[in-house]
């Protein structure tokens, strides 16, 4: 049980207690929110009107707008005009044969070479499609009649510049022989495209490649 002597000398304890709580709960004075008021709107003020001034003298005047975005648009005019779609090297039906030069030969083993031939323009492509031919022709300085041989090339049809050939030379062959005779800046004539097999992606689930005659392809 607490005696009241004990309570008396609490009392001074809790009257400390009780003047700081009141304190430390007290509402600003008057005086505290003026200054706030005074001090921060001042501050507020001075920054909107530093933004306003930044802003105006960031922002051009309309004619200096106009006239760039006018350059803007004639910069993206010129530049879709300068991307034309690439024109394809051999159009087939009565287009005649085509001549290029020879590039460059790679030795492959004893009896193959690389045969890379320039197509007329550095972004042309051929124009074949995947499992179509063309034709080659030559003419010998004893010969009667031309020599006419198809092959495949073994470049993808979206090379630009050049197409290329893996051709295997075979004992008496003209055609072949001839092209392992050959070396750059030669030129030779191509006709085509040859149409073979229509192919679409993912129009097999499997495929299997065989390899042999005069000319490597795919």
């Amino acid at each position: 049980m607490i005696t009241a002597r004990q309570l008396c000398r609490a009392s001074p304890q809790l009257k400390q207690i009780s003047s700081v709580r009141r304190y430390a709960t007290e509402s600003s004075s008057p005086g505290g929110m003026n200054n706030l008021v005074k001090y921060g709107g001042g501050t507020f003020g001075a920054l909107f009107v530093g933004f306003g001034i930044v802003r105006y003298f960031a922002s051009p005047p309309p004619e200096e707008r106009q006239r760039k975005m006018h350059e803007i648009r004639e910069a993206m005019k010129e530049g879709s005009d300068s991307i034309k779609p690439a024109q394809k090297t051999f159009k087939g039906g009565e287009q005649g044969w085509v001549d290029l030069k020879l590039e460059n030969v790679e030795e492959i083993n004893h009896n193959t070479k690389k045969f890379r031939f320039a197509l007329p323009d550095k972004d042309d492509v051929s124009g074949l499609e995947i499992a179509s031919a063309l034709l080659t022709k030559y003419k010998g300085p004893e010969m009667e009649k031309p020599v006419i041989r198809p092959y495949t090339p073994t470049s993808d049809e979206d090379a630009k510049g050049h197409i290329d050939f893996v051709i295997k030379r075979y004992p008496d062959g003209p055609m072949s022989e001839h092209l392992h005779s050959m070396e750059p800046p030669q030129r030779l004539e191509f006709k085509g495209p040859i149409p073979k097999y229509p192919w679409s992606p993912n129009k097999h689930d499997h495929v299997c490649l065989i390899a042999g005659g005069t000319g490597i392809t795919p």
